[in-house]
């Protein structure tokens, strides 16, 4: 019988520990990844609206390749009759004509900056923001994050045109055209599923949404539903030990782990995510920084109990 009260409380102290480390984890989430007042820093700390444009730009870009393409194709026919009839100067001329995707880039970042307000990309941030969180806190089932550009459509198109103009004065219909293509709306769920490693992101999203749902209705009540075994199986005494010891462990655990395995995470996300690096550095030393300071307390915690529980053991010998 003492046997399989040892051999009992050794699993549920090893239960305790893997599940305290992972409610570790999942702490240091949710007062990081999890509140918008850490995006808030975020927003305050580096500059976000650069990358906001960027991944319109991106989309929009996507857009007109169709017709980048081809405009392409028009013009090198063009060129080639032009090098046959004009001789060097008419294909010269026609050269100056020649749509290039790296103009259309530039003339939609130029237009984006033109248009976008910096309170107007911290707003559609933040709701879209609160999209994301709300799906990965199981709110919501399905990630349906949309920036609308409707109210800024006609200004963007009036920059768009006029940046075009100065790249390619002669060419009306085509600038007619492209300004046409200019979307009512960019949905950034579909830039997060074309983005590269974009599987393995859902996949790692899926699975964090699990797990957080997990942590939310079952951490506390598994936590200490052990700590009641452990205690009714070695006493109040004997099972404080064992919580203290446990709660040491995990504590310990993850404090190392992360120094550990930080540079390797970063590493991992970094060469996959459409993030810019700057701001995943940033994030990254947040939430370690919370993690480490959330297993130190708990890891302190443990030890104090533990300490507690040896002084009770000896006040009480004779």
């Amino acid at each position: 019988m003492k046997e399989f009260k040892i051999a009992l409380s050794i699993f549920l102290l090893f239960i305790f520990v893997v599940l305290s480390s992972v409610f570790l984890f999942m702490r240091g989430a949710d007062k990081t990844f999890l509140e918008e007042s850490f995006y808030r820093i975020i927003f305050e700390r580096i500059e976000v609206s650069p990358i906001v444009k960027e991944e319109i730009s991106r989309s929009l870009l996507e857009d007109y390749e169709e017709l980048i393409e081809e405009v392409k194709v028009e013009n090198e026919e063009e060129e080639e009759n032009g090098n046959e009839e004009e001789g060097e100067e008419e294909e010269e001329e026609l050269k100056e004509d020649h749509l290039e995707k790296d103009d259309i880039e530039e003339a939609i970042q130029t237009a984006l900056d033109r248009t976008l307000e910096e309170e107007w990309v911290k707003e559609n941030f933040f709701l879209a923001l609160s999209d994301i969180l709300a799906f990965v806190k199981g709110e919501e089932e399905e990630l349906t994050v949309v920036i609308a550009l409707e109210d800024k459509k006609r200004i963007f198109q009036y920059n768009f045109e006029r940046e075009l103009e100065r790249r390619l004065p002669e060419n009306v219909e085509i600038k007619d055209d492209m300004a046409e293509e200019i979307p009512d709306e960019i949905v950034l769920s579909n830039i997060m599923e074309e983005a590269e490693g974009a599987e393995e992101m859902e996949n790692a999203l899926l699975f964090f949404r699990t797990l957080y749902g997990y942590y939310e209705a079952y951490s506390y009540h598994a936590l200490i539903g052990i700590s009641a075994l452990l205690i009714l199986l070695l006493g109040v005494t004997g099972g404080l030990k064992w919580i203290g010891s446990g709660m040491l462990v995990s504590g310990a655990l993850v404090f190392f782990s992360m120094l550990l395995g930080k540079n390797t995470l970063f590493n991992m996300i970094s060469g996959k995510a459409f993030v810019d690096k700057d701001a995943l550095t940033f994030v990254f030393d947040f939430f370690f920084e919370e993690l480490s300071t959330t297993s130190l307390y708990y890891g302190l915690i443990g030890a104090g109990i533990l300490i507690a529980t040896f002084v009770i053991i000896r006040i009480r010998k004779p």
